[in-house]
Formats: C-alpha cells, sequence, structure tokens
C-alpha cells in the first residue's frame, strides 16, 4: 500500500494542465522507489488520458489500487490489485 500512496502523491503533484495524461502517469512510475511498478495505464480510445483512472501498484509482492482522483473528488489507494 505504501508504494501506491507514494505514487499516487507523485502523480498529484506531477498533474498539469493536461490532466491525467498517459504521460505524466508513465512519467511518474519512473520514480516509484525500490522496484515498485504500475501496470494499467491504458489508453484504447487514443485521447492520451488514461481509459478507466485507476492503476495497480506492486512492490514487495503487496498490491494496491489508485483511483486517480476525478472532478471533485479526491484519490483512494486500496489494497489489491485493480480489477
Amino acid at each position: 500500500m505504501e508504494a501506491g500512496k507514494t505514487w499516487l502523491a507523485v502523480v498529484e503533484d506531477a498533474r498539469g494542465s493536461d490532466g491525467w495524461s498517459v504521460e505524466t502517469l508513465e512519467t511518474a512510475t519512473t520514480d516509484l522507489p525500490n522496484g515498485a511498478e504500475a501496470t494499467g495505464i491504458v489508453d484504447d480510445d487514443g485521447d492520451g488520458r488514461d481509459d478507466d483512472g485507476r492503476v495497480s501498484v506492486t512492490a514487495d509482492g503487496e498490491w494496491a489500487c489508485v483511483t486517480l482522483p476525478g472532478a471533485g473528488e479526491d484519490g483512494d489507494v486500496a489494497s489489491g490489485a485493480c480489477s
């Protein structure tokens, strides 16, 4: 869960005028500590933004599902991979 919280903090700091662009999210993954990985950044519709606003982060065998903040909503980190 800590890696998920760290990743959410990094992307919140990196969020620019482009919102949650795939580029911003992928750049944030390079800042994850201790070999943590983020998966689920998907842009199937080609608009340059993550399609579902959820990213799984794993570190040391533990998974966290990160829900990106949306219009008027806070981000969230839950235990387990996103489904």
